[in-house]
């Protein structure tokens, strides 16, 4: 909040005489823009006019960015008209820039790009910020078209005199890329333009990529099926963690990314990259979500990895004060990274789990695992030792553990026989107990 009303003080300066500047107005415009007061900014004005003020190029600058931030194109246009007309003040490059950004911004495509054409009959070239805010708005559009982003970056690069790109100007280009390849794909002749611009990116341009760029470049590449060029963006993102973690954030922001890349390593059976990403996303102590367990559950078991798998399950459900600081003690050595994370280890996971064991023959494994998911998950506050003989207790224990994590009642019953059993159980009696791979 301002200290003091301006039109209170301008009318006091007016009085006195001392009001003979516009600079005190473009002040006190530009302070009442500061704390989002646009009717307050507007009385200014009017106040100016009527004390014969004659406003200059920073007082329309001023306008027309605050009625693009509040939305108003209409007025802003209207604005604009009358500089033109009246010729009081010759318009500037961020008077333009303003107004394509204006038009952008609220989806008016046609006239952003009038506004770029008529800058040449003002002695004005394109500017990076023009190209920037052009492409900002082709990405934000419903349905991006990709050949009008390719034909206005052709444009930028062949400007005279050149225009330097940044990190802003790729980050709109990258992202109609990603936008286009949720919905439609991208075409081979798309696939090769994003391919050669990213690459561009940095040997031409010497431009620091930043966590967004890399971010939306992994996903158009890998909605589009590109999964070697998505994980070579991916390897150029962690080596550049190095000396820059925050190019890490987007990525670890949420799951989305990781999911999608473990997802189409399985399709094309690299499942090598799976486990790459699923040490690198722990050794980032990244939250891990039940999904992605799963992911790399499968991946272990396609690839004959039950001992890792055993690893993993074990060691998110084993609690950190029972094992040294960052590792574990599992069957197959030690897993780094891998934190207490009991929820990690859904219904489902645990269900997979179950039938890589029966599958790789490693029956002798599911009870004690069976034991610790128990404990870990349905009744932390229960002692080890604790068993459950029957289903009913079973059911009794996952009604009362409140967190809405219920099992099937066959995928119940065939754990309950496997806890009755015990180690003794065998491979038969498991398969005749019902098949749960499916569960």
């Amino acid at each position: 909040m301002l200290p003091l009303d301006p039109i209170e003080t301008v009318d006091v300066m007016a009085k006195s005489g001392a009001l003979d500047t516009i600079r005190i107005y473009n002040t006190l415009i530009r302070a009442s823009m500061k704390h989002n007061r646009f009717t307050q900014a507007l009385q200014l004005v009017a106040h100016l006019r009527k004390h014969h003020v004659r406003p200059n190029i920073v007082t329309y600058g001023l306008l027309l960015d605050a009625l693009n931030k509040a939305g108003r194109l209409d007025q802003a246009k209207k604005m604009f008209s009358d500089i033109l007309e009246k010729g009081t003040v010759k318009p500037d490059l961020h008077i333009f820039s303003t107004m394509i950004d204006a038009c952008g911004r609220n989806g008016d495509i046609d006239d952003m790009f009038v506004l770029k054409s008529q800058m040449a009959s003002h002695n004005m070239h394109s500017e990076e910020v023009i190209y920037n805010s052009i492409l900002s708005a082709l990405s934000r559009q419903k349905k991006v078209d990709l050949q009008m982003v390719m034909k206005v970056v052709d444009e930028l690069v062949k400007c005279k005199p050149p225009i330097r790109p940044t990190v802003r100007t790729f980050n709109p280009v990258i992202a109609a890329f990603a936008s286009k390849s949720r919905t439609d794909g991208l075409s081979s002749s798309e696939l090769q333009f994003l391919k050669t611009w990213y690459a561009r990116i940095s040997d031409k341009y010497y431009v620091v990529k930043d966590t967004y760029l890399y971010g939306l470049a992994m996903e158009a590449f890998a909605n589009s099926k590109h999964l070697e060029d998505a994980m070579l963006v991916y390897g150029e993102m962690m080596r550049h963690s190095e000396t820059d973690g925050s190019v890490l954030w987007t990525f670890t922001g949420s799951s989305k990314l990781v999911e999608i890349l473990m997802q189409l390593s399985i399709e094309q059976q690299q499942f090598d990259n799976v486990m790459k990403l699923w040490r690198d996303w722990n050794t980032l102590r990244t939250h891990v979500s039940e999904s992605i367990v799963k992911l790399v559950l499968y991946a272990c078991d396609q690839g004959g990895l039950f001992n890792v798998a055993q690893d993993i399950v074990v060691s998110l459900l084993t609690p950190s004060n029972t094992s040294p600081a960052g590792s574990k003690n599992t069957s197959s050595g030690v897993v780094h990274g891998t934190e207490f994370n009991p929820k990690a280890v859904g219904e489902g996971a645990l269900a997979l789990y179950i039938g890589m064991a029966i599958k790789h023959d490693m029956v002798d494994s599911i009870v004690p695992t069976m034991d610790m998911w128990r404990i870990s998950v349905l009744t932390p506050n229960e002692p080890v030792s604790a068993k459950a003989p029957s289903l009913a207790d079973v059911r009794m224990q996952l009604s009362n553990a409140g967190s809405g994590r219920r099992l099937s009642v066959d995928t119940v019953r065939n754990i309950v026989q496997l806890l009755l059993q015990n180690n003794s159980v065998s491979k038969n009696k498991v398969e005749a107990a019902g098949d749960i791979t499916d569960q």
